[in-house]
């Protein structure tokens, strides 16, 4: 699934549910939370991400701002990578997995 963004739009989302092992909600209270991100290839940046809503529900939003988004190439942008880490006051640290997909610009 490509994610999209709408022509004109300043923002872009991107919401991943983190879980345990057996598939519960990661609880993410207290814990800061780090994003990593690359698009086509290119030089990785560290967009902001921020537990959404409840933390205890596991989501994280990583928020994508124009200036993070490539030159338009007829009007796909190309895959991306993606991956967060949380960091508890204990010192606990967890890296998700490296998230693959694609991002396309959608015209109104």
């Amino acid at each position: 699934m490509a994610h999209a963004i709408v022509q004109a739009d300043n923002k872009f989302f991107i919401d991943l549910y983190c879980k345990e092992e057996d598939g519960t909600a990661r609880d993410l209270t207290g814990a800061t939370l780090a994003a990593a991100m690359r698009i086509n290839g290119g030089t990785v940046f560290n967009p902001s991400v921020a537990a959404l809503g409840d933390a205890v529900d596991g989501v994280a939003r990583v928020t994508l701002l124009a200036t993070h988004i490539p030159a338009d190439t007829n009007n796909v942008y190309g895959p991306f990578e993606l991956q967060i880490t949380a960091t508890w006051p204990d010192g606990t640290v967890k890296s998700s997995s490296v998230f693959r997909d694609r991002i396309q610009q959608k015209i109104r």
